[in-house]
């Protein structure tokens, strides 16, 4: 399994940051340990391949339409503090779609990464509700 070390790697620093559409932005080393958690959640996780991965402009890559799914078999889910843990059901999630625009540094390294939703469950919190959780 990746952990959220392996993860790292690819950044140029735990302060790289995670700028979702909407709401705050979260350093990379939060989503790392969230990734980790995820993984140990949902053992056959795959994190899509996306479609038309291609460089917009230097240093910014776009990942278009990326879908991810998981079977939840592994350890009891919960992505944030705020929220009632779930168990394993067996249920296989399958995430609505994604585009993600990374930018990178000059050895490139990501120090930022822009997520857009093209859908209503995606992330943590869309393998959370449709594992069978509930948001607050």
């Amino acid at each position: 399994h990746v952990t959220g070390a392996d993860y790292m790697a690819f950044f140029q620093s735990p302060d790289a940051l995670l700028v979702p559409e909407e709401g705050p932005s979260v350093p990379i080393s939060f989503v790392a340990a969230m990734m980790e958690q995820s993984l140990k959640s949902f053992n056959d996780l795959y994190f899509g391949d996306g479609t038309n991965i291609r460089e917009v402009k230097p240093g910014v890559v776009l990942v278009d339409n990326n879908v991810c799914t998981g079977t939840f078999t592994g350890e009891p889910y919960c992505p944030l503090p705020n929220l009632v843990p779930i168990e394993a059901n067996g249920r296989h999630v399958v995430l609505d779609p994604e585009r993600y625009f990374y930018y990178l540094d000059e050895k490139n390294k990501i120090f930022k990464i822009e997520t857009i939703a093209l859908g209503n469950h995606t992330g943590p919190m869309g393998f959370y509700e449709l594992a069978g959780g509930s948001a607050p």
